[in-house]
């Protein structure tokens, strides 16, 4: 969404709005992609949906993203978990998050126990997005302001 604006507002590419993160998302029901897809494109981030383990592999196995978020429920092809055990095999250090309608025990510590950071569970009460899902987007924000900060003193050196 962000891109597609960007390319709307600035056809030439003049003016560019830097993204404050790249999500890969695995989601397979339409409503909570475009509830997801919204919220984070007006919070400034570029956003890659997948809909099957084999499609997050390949995007995953493409580019670099600064945050994984998984369904803990079956993707096409395998599940959450699947995608979990071969992202973590070629990326160790990206944050990823789980996310699921409920929060079975057995659930959590088995997405824990593959290499996830969090699990949320999705949506919340008011049909937004939960707050421990939005502390892991001001965490992306954070990082992509130090990042510009940095790139501005170095600007402002030479």
């Amino acid at each position: 969404m962000l891109e597609e604006l960007q390319s709307r507002i600035d056809p030439g590419g003049l003016m560019t709005i830097k993204p404050k993160g790249r999500i890969l998302f695995a989601v397979t029901n339409d409503d909570n992609w475009e509830l997801v897809r919204y919220e984070l494109s007006i919070r400034g981030f570029v956003v890659r949906r997948a809909r099957t383990v084999a499609e997050m592999a390949q995007a995953a196995a493409r580019g670099r993203f600064d945050l994984y978020v998984l369904s803990n429920s079956s993707l096409e092809g395998g599940t959450g978990r699947d995608a979990c055990q071969w992202i973590r095999s070629v990326d160790p250090n990206t944050p990823m998050l789980f996310y699921s309608g409920v929060a079975y025990t057995k659930d959590i510590k088995a997405a824990l126990a593959l290499g996830a950071d969090d699990y949320i569970v999705l949506p919340d009460v008011d049909g937004t997005l939960p707050i421990g899902f939005r502390l892991w987007l001001n965490a992306l924000e954070a990082a992509a302001w130090k990042r510009g900060q940095k790139k501005h003193e170095l600007l402002k050196r030479h």
